[in-house]
């Protein structure tokens, strides 16, 4: 209501610059769809909730008249509409800096070049977006052997709930067949974006120094669990059921990358919380505090 309100109140001219901002991010978000980057999509939407949270709700002032730096909104939509039309867009390196470059048109297009130093810091935050995740796979696989490690994990937790099983390099060995661990299916683009999101979290949320090692930690940690459950049943499903391997292998298995993001979001959660507890008894301290002194 708030925001309606808010809405309201500006000029004819800022409401038409936030309606096409909005196309303009719908749009953004259209483009890595199609090049099949969900999770850089899904990030781009939560590191734009986190700009506008970082934002007072007095410094949103759109700019009522275009100026020169609105231009650069013509930009923008040739990105877009190049990016549309490149058929193997999700392999040009170019497209990770779109949220950035959207990020920097939008507020240029919003606020005008003499507002934007208010906000240029803010937005710090698309810059991590840049990181071009999926590009680094083969070359952090090949440096720190996460492939390897993967399945010796899973064969661990195998053999831990009794299963016959071995491992030979980058195979899972049942007697009656073995599977092989992808680099592309080790984790490792899900470690790098929950990476993002734990960096994200430790800036929206001062923490102590310790737990600015912890929340990395546990989103590594929380990937490298899940997804070493995720193919060891894999593994099973390839030596006793093709058809559920196919099954379990296909985007119908959303729900291992969505678990860990669930439950670093439930760790995010209690730690902001715990953040709160541990600041609300000073503050309350400190205010009742006060009278006795003037009492005296």
């Amino acid at each position: 209501m708030m925001a309606l309100t808010w809405f309201r109140s500006l000029t004819r001219m800022s409401q038409v610059l936030l309606g096409m901002g909005g196309v303009i991010f719908a749009l953004t978000l259209h483009v890595l769809g199609v090049a099949g980057l969900s999770s850089l999509q899904a990030t781009t939407v939560l590191f734009a909730i986190a700009f506008i949270l970082r934002l007072r709700p007095n410094q949103v002032t759109p700019h009522p008249h275009p100026t020169p730096p609105h231009l650069f909104l013509a930009g923008v939509w040739i990105l877009f509409l190049v990016l549309n039309q490149a058929p193997l867009a999700a392999q040009n390196w170019l497209i990770y800096f779109l949220p950035l470059t959207t990020a920097i048109g939008l507020s240029l297009l919003l606020f005008g070049r003499a507002q934007w130093g208010k906000y240029s810091q803010h937005l710090t935050l698309f810059i991590i977006l840049t990181l071009p995740i999926e590009r680094l796979i083969h070359p952090i696989n090949n440096l720190l052997k996460v492939s390897h490690f993967m399945t010796q994990l899973s064969t661990f937790l195998l053999w831990y709930v009794g299963f016959n099983v071995d491992y030979h390099e980058d195979f899972i060995v049942f007697p009656q067949r073995a599977m092989w661990i992808d680099p592309h299916c080790a984790g490792i683009a899900t470690i790098l974006w929950m990476l993002q999101l734990a960096l994200l979290f430790l800036i929206m949320i001062p923490t102590s120094k310790l737990y600015k090692i912890i929340v990395p930690l546990v989103a590594i940690l929380t990937v490298l669990f899940v997804n070493g459950i995720r193919l060891g049943m894999l593994a099973f499903f390839a030596a006793h059921s093709p058809a559920a391997f196919d099954f379990w292998h296909s985007d119908n298995s959303q729900i291992f990358s969505t678990l860990p993001i669930v439950l670093f979001g439930i760790f995010c959660w209690f730690t902001a919380q715990n953040k709160t507890h541990q600041t609300n008894p000073q503050e309350q301290f400190s205010s009742e505090s006060t009278p006795l002194i003037k009492e005296r």
